[in-house]
């Protein structure tokens, strides 16, 4: 009869022997990165999801209370001040309370100096970050949340790559997002527009300030003498 019992209590209560999935805890690659205001740590204002649009980010998602801490530093610290001074955002959301143990963990850390800022989440990342439950990955894998865990982050706030533990294969997607970045021509800037609304022309040589497109019909060419200088346009189309 014990053994029964014991039997019963061992399949009721599930006990699952296999590995744990923890990057399959993260949203997915491709979806939009969970939209997050956090406390900056050691310095006044937050730390938005939404001042990370625009350019590449890597989120870490970290807490004093982590496992592991030793092999992890190591690959993330050398990722930020790789990819940091390239343009990328290095982010860190602490899931820990404000105050001195938190600070005292920060002034400690080797990769404080390589981020960009500290967002002090106060035990919110899992509520915000932790997809397990819907991960299709538990079918076959023992899908948890587990700290510490980092997400690469696209200039239109898309999950690219995520990794727990030590972070790994961020660099070559970081390459790719960075070229695709800089090939992209930055917008002409509009003309200048003087306090009628026209189009001005100001920017060219020998006409006069705030002067309209329609204006600028009645002035002529400006010429250049035989020394390279050029002359002032007048109304009258002559240099003079």
């Amino acid at each position: 009869m014990l053994l029964v019992v014991a039997a019963l209590v061992v399949a009721t209560t599930g006990c699952d022997r296999r590995p744990i999935n923890a990057t399959a805890a993260l949203p997915a690659p491709g979806a939009a990165l969970p939209a997050f205001e956090f406390p900056r740590a050691g310095a006044p204002g937050s730390v938005t999801s939404a001042s990370l649009a625009g350019a590449p980010a890597v989120v870490a998602l970290w807490s004093t209370h982590c496992p592991y801490q030793g092999p992890w530093v190591t690959a993330f610290d050398s990722l930020a001040r790789t990819y940091r001074p390239r343009g990328v955002r290095v982010v860190v959301l602490a899931d820990d309370a404000p105050g001195a143990a938190l600070d005292s963990a920060l002034a400690r850390a080797a990769w404080r100096s390589a981020v960009s800022e500290v967002g002090v989440a106060e035990g919110q990342l899992a509520e915000l970050f932790d997809r397990s439950r819907t991960a299709s990955e538990r079918a076959a894998d023992r899908v948890e949340f587990v700290l510490p865990s980092f997400l690469l982050v696209g200039p239109d706030g898309r999950v690219v790559r995520r990794a727990w533990g030590p972070v790994t294969g961020f660099d070559a997607a970081l390459d790719s997002l960075l070229a695709r970045t800089s090939a992209i021509a930055p917008p002409e800037p509009p003309p200048e527009v003087n306090r009628r609304g026209e189009e001005s022309v100001a920017r060219l040589p020998g006409l006069p300030p705030h002067l309209s497109l329609a204006q600028a019909s009645r002035y002529g060419d400006s010429s250049t003498g035989a020394d390279g200088a050029r002359g002032k346009t007048s109304r009258y189309g002559e240099s003079r």
